[in-house]
């Protein structure tokens, strides 16, 4: 039997895989679990050393998010983003809660301070998250008295030391898509082809502090069906940046080509929000940004400049955000400004982004936006409008959720006169360490003075990453 359900689960990837992009939902799932990014029992460094936090540098090596995941990315994956473990794929066990562990009995003024012991593991997943919050472990607020009783609290295997010392590392992953739609669809009323392979590296030319990072991008289009085309269609780059982080108060530094911090994105560029403010999975500038996440505030400013290249963006301009990621009920709140003057002729590009988000019961997890923009298109001829988008999901086993995702714009998505909206119902799962499937019905519906557009269907997306 589990010969045959090992098949069936490899099968099943092998023909459903989706692209890994930043998914800040994940910030509220994981916020109430101390040991969702490093090993229990830790001490707090001072403020000004401080690297605790719940923004996106928490788990990706870009402090944006998105693209290649740090050590604490990866501790999360392999220990909590699945719902069976695995060797072949790289599972670890969960690490015991606090009490459970050995560095915890040598606490104490009198006792000599010891280097760090290795973590014990579940055997199963026999613990429950609540073991892991602030609320059972009591000393998570507590500061060492100086780095050498913190790092003697800082188990073995702990991302902190592997951080620290992988001068190099790389990660990638690939996405396929399978969908059926009906209704107005011009043509494309079926996908059935792989949609693009990522590759990324990060290099350190010394320990730490300092980071050189590049990414490159395959796509591919609807109707190329075979893998080699996912290769041989068009290529671009995602991101090359040089960056300095963990610096004081958390903060960083980095400059090159990147996608900017903006709003509430997802991994599907279809999203109305992502149609319309033209922010979608190709989005890269060319930014020198800074940013600071001491602990449960964040903010961060990246100034864009336009590329000679002109396939890429045009834009000069600049993007703030500001917000907090909160332990409590898994809460965010974010806002988003960015101003930009697009192509040579200086257009108006203004948007504006609302997030709020958090879990309930350890279960439901709600992300609301409200986007507001204001785009002209050409000389004098400005749009308007706003999109809402509520997410929600609800973990009902594991890492399995069912999936309610609500849009609506006082626009279409060309941002002309009209209304949008589009719904989505579905089930998302992490079944092994570096794999997600989703599978979900889609309505859209656009309605302008002239016609009626609407497309609905199913369609079935998966990644795998490493």
């Amino acid at each position: 039997m589990k010969l045959l359900f090992s098949a069936f689960l490899l099968a099943g990837l092998f023909f459903t895989f989706e692209q890994l992009e930043a998914e800040p939902w994940l910030s509220n799932r994981l916020a109430q679990n101390c040991a969702g990014c490093h090993a229990p029992g830790r001490l707090n460094l001072p403020p000004k050393g401080r690297r605790c936090t719940l923004s996106c540098q928490g788990c990706h090596v870009n402090p944006n998010g998105g693209g290649l995941r740090n050590q604490y990315g990866v501790w999360s994956q392999q220990r909590w983003m699945r719902s069976f473990a695995s060797d072949t794929f790289g599972s670890k066990m969960q690490p015991k809660p606090h009490y459970k562990q050995p560095y915890m009995d040598r606490k104490g003024a009198d006792k000599k301070i010891l280097p760090p012991m290795k973590f014990k593991t579940a055997t199963s997943l026999d613990y429950v998250e609540r073991e892991y919050t602030n609320k059972v472990y009591k000393d998570w607020h507590k500061e060492a008295k100086n780095k050498k009783e913190f790092l003697s609290r800082i188990a073995k295997g702990d991302p902190y030391a592997s951080e620290r010392t992988k001068s190099v590392y790389a990660g990638g992953d690939f996405r396929y898509i399978y969908g059926q739609y009906s209704g107005d669809t011009n043509g494309n009323d079926e996908l059935n082809f792989p949609m693009s392979f990522d590759m990324g590296m990060r290099y350190r030319p010394v320990r730490e502090k300092y980071s050189l990072v590049f990414e490159s991008r395959f796509l591919n289009i609807p109707g190329n069906s075979d893998l080699d085309q996912t290769f041989t269609t068009s290529s671009r780059i995602r991101s090359a940046y040089f960056i300095a982080d963990d610096l004081m108060y958390n903060s960083w530094v980095m400059a090159g080509l990147y996608r900017p911090m903006f709003g509430n994105y997802t991994a599907d560029h279809t999203t109305l929000s992502q149609k319309i403010s033209d922010l979608d999975q190709n989005t890269v500038f060319k930014s020198v940004g800074f940013g600071t996440a001491p602990n449960v505030p964040f903010f961060n400013i990246h100034f864009i400049q336009p590329l000679k290249n002109t396939t890429y963006s045009q834009d000069s301009g600049y993007i703030i955000n500001a917000g907090g990621r909160f332990v409590s009920y898994s809460a965010n709140i974010k806002l988003s400004y960015m101003s930009t003057k697009r192509t040579a002729e200086e257009l108006i590009n203004d948007l504006t982004s609302l997030t709020l988000g958090g879990m309930w019961k350890d279960r439901l997890i709600s992300v609301f936006e409200l986007l507001n923009f204001k785009i002209e298109e050409s000389r004098g001829v400005i749009d308007a409008g706003s999109v809402v988008t509520l997410e929600n999901k609800y973990r009902f086993w594991r890492e399995n959720y069912v999936t309610l995702d609500l849009q609506s714009a006082n626009t279409l998505s060309s941002r002309k006169e009209g209304t949008a909206t589009q719904y989505s119902l579905g089930i998302k799962s992490y079944l092994l360490s570096g794999t997600k499937v989703e599978l979900a019905y889609v309505l859209r519906k656009e309605e302008s003075p002239a016609a009626t557009v609407e497309i609905n269907g199913i369609q079935m997306q998966g990644h795998i990453y490493f």
